[in-house]
């Protein structure tokens, strides 16, 4: 089963019909040819992994997590994403939703997952290595290896119980709250400038978390990003930065974080994409190789 870690309802807002179909323009670069290309395919073949947070014998299904937990997160923050396009003022409540949302965009992303589970096997196999918990198994006459033993009691893998890690980092109610109480604003695309691009990481943060200058982008539509500061200073610098400049940092931030693929509502009009992914694609291969 996929599941997908950026939730579908903002993926449509990049559907384009292409030759009577509607489907995503996905733009990625490929290193054994040398050139930009694309995927046209539909929101279920895009930023998905097959059991991404699967967790074995759950009561509610091996899918809960992705069934339940995070379905209802999206339905929550869809509503206050078609709020915020409509430019409706979102309720306190609608911000939390939203806010929710932002965290969740970086937890389940794929190699976030990977390392907590990693973290979470790692941390298992140190129990292997304590002489008291040794001594103790050997006293009940116990053979297997202490991971073993306690993966059977708790009745689930290390790697599975710290998927719970990922929930609780979408309900991180430090960042959280000061990501509510701060400001937000939303940058539509003036005429002249060019649309917004979604990365396949779309969470833009300059500045990491909680920096008093620092800022939180997420394109929300190719006509549409939603923006917010920790600090009103850094907020206001942002309203000083002209359009076309805007749009044209945000895009780039798009595509230069982005994991693959990169989803343009129209075709490219020049080659900036082709150089940014081109780039990007370059600095994952060196880090995959460190």
């Amino acid at each position: 089963m996929g599941h997908h870690y950026v939730p579908r309802f903002l993926l449509r807002e990049w559907i384009a019909d292409v030759r009577n179909q509607r489907v995503l323009r996905g733009y990625y670069y490929d290193q054994f040819r040398a050139q930009l290309r694309v995927r046209l395919r539909g929101e279920n073949f895009f930023c998905s992994v097959p059991n991404l947070f699967t967790v074995r014998g759950l009561p509610d299904g091996d899918h809960v997590i992705e069934s339940i937990f995070f379905k209802n997160l999206d339905d929550a923050a869809a509503l206050a994403h078609q709020l915020i396009l409509s430019g409706s003022t979102l309720s306190p409540r609608q911000r939390v939703h939203f806010a929710r949302l932002l965290l969740s965009l970086e937890a389940r992303y794929p190699r976030m997952v990977r390392y907590v589970r990693e973290r979470g096997r790692k941390n298992s196999l140190m129990m292997n290595s304590d002489p008291e918990i040794r001594e103790l198994l050997d006293g009940w006459g116990e053979v297997r290896p202490a991971n073993e033993v306690w993966d059977e009691l708790v009745g689930f893998s290390a790697e599975d119980q710290a998927m719970e890690i990922v929930q609780k980092l979408t309900a991180n109610e430090r960042i959280g709250r000061a990501l509510v109480e701060a400001p937000w604003g939303v940058f539509r695309r003036p005429y002249g400038c060019d649309q917004f691009v979604l990365g396949d990481r779309p969470l833009i943060r300059i500045k990491g978390l909680l920096a008093q200058n620092n800022v939180w982008i997420l394109p929300i539509s190719p006509e549409c990003a939603w923006f917010c500061a920790m600090s009103q200073k850094a907020f206001e610098g942002i309203g000083r930065i002209p359009p076309k400049r805007f749009v044209h940092w945000v895009n780039e931030c798009s595509a230069l974080q982005s994991d693959k693929y990169v989803f343009n509502h129209r075709e490219p009009t020049s080659d900036w994409l082709a150089k940014r992914l081109r780039k990007r694609a370059a600095d994952l291969q060196s880090s995959d190789k460190i």
